[in-house]
C-alpha cells in the first residue's frame, strides 16, 4: 500500500463523532427493577451512541499515534492522491461525470478535496 493511503482514517473508525460518553442511565426503556438484565432494559439508541463514542476515542489515539510515527502527518498532498484514487475507484455511472468535473476543477488549481464538493454548489 503507498503510504499517501495511509492519511485516511480506518472504515471501522468512520464514525460520528460523539464527545460526550453516553450515560445508561439515560437510556432506559422500562424500570430497571422489571428486567432480568442491565442491559436488557436499554434501548437500542443507547449501543448506537456508545459504538460512536468508542470509536471517537480510538480515532483519537490513532491520529496521535500516527503523528508521533510520521511527524509530517498529514501530508496535505496526500488527500489529492487519496481523492484520485477515490473517484477512480468509483468510476461508474453517475460518478463519471462528478470525478470529470473535479477532475476540472484540479486542473484549474482550484485543489479541494473529493468529498467537500457533495455540498458546495459547485455543480457535482
Amino acid at each position: 500500500m503507498p503510504l499517501w493511503m495511509s492519511t485516511t482514517v480506518p472504515k471501522f473508525l468512520d464514525e460520528p463523532v460523539r464527545e460526550e460518553e453516553p450515560q445508561p442511565h439515560m437510556y432506559m426503556d422500562e424500570i430497571p427493577e422489571k428486567c432480568n438484565d442491565e442491559n436488557e432494559c436499554r434501548n437500542e439508541l443507547y449501543f448506537i451512541h456508545r459504538m460512536e463514542w468508542e470509536a471517537t476515542q480510538l480515532r483519537k489515539v490513532y491520529n496521535v499515534t500516527l503523528r508521533e510515527l510520521w511527524p509530517e502527518w498529514p501530508l496535505e498532498e496526500s488527500y489529492v492522491e487519496l481523492d484520485f484514487f477515490q473517484a477512480v475507484s468509483q468510476y461508474d455511472g453517475i460518478w463519471v461525470k462528478k470525478a470529470v468535473r473535479w477532475a476540472d476543477y484540479l486542473e484549474k488549481g482550484q485543489v479541494m478535496r473529493f468529498k467537500d464538493l457533495w455540498g458546495s454548489g459547485l455543480g457535482l
